[in-house]
């Protein structure tokens, strides 16, 4: 049996299998991929840059979060966030997570009414400007990543 943690929390104090609240069903893989399908052809429409510069995973974990892989830390900003989160207006039963794989728990999670920045980047209480931070040691790994590959 599966355990859940319920409502709108930062992935750094769970990351583990999620619902919005106890009442909603298990998600389904058919769910789970018809809702990926859905979205990503909604980001292909509204972003001339995708899937080049982020994408949706789609694999299914066993719950109801889609990842958003991010391939050019520039897209990260709080607009770009509102606008995945309209995304999930009316589906309270949905979050998109979006990994910086700059720590394991440093996991920005969208929910329909909340955006959660991970604790270890949100030092400020300014969302822009942690995304900003994020966005700079992103590029500054993938850049080492980089330097280290041409050797």
């Amino acid at each position: 049996m599966k355990e859940f943690q319920y409502g709108e929390l930062p992935f750094d104090e769970w990351d583990g299998f999620w619902k919005s609240q106890p009442s909603d069903p298990d998600g389904t893989g058919a769910e789970y991929e018809f809702y990926a399908r859905d979205l990503d052809a909604k980001l292909r429409r509204r972003y001339s840059n995708y899937p080049k510069d982020f994408y949706v995973r789609g694999d299914f974990f066993g719950d109801r979060s889609q990842d958003i892989e991010i391939v050019n830390p520039d897209v990260l900003t709080l607009e770009f966030l509102e606008a995945l989160q309209s995304l999930l207006s009316g589906d309270r039963m949905w979050r998109i997570r979006i990994p910086t794989y700059l720590d394991p728990k440093a996991v920005i999670v969208i929910y329909p009414s909340t955006i959660c920045v991970p604790k270890l980047w949100h030092t400020s209480g300014d969302t822009t400007e942690s995304l900003q931070v994020i966005r700079t040691a992103m590029q500054r790994a993938i850049n080492m990543d980089n330097d280290w590959r041409d050797q």
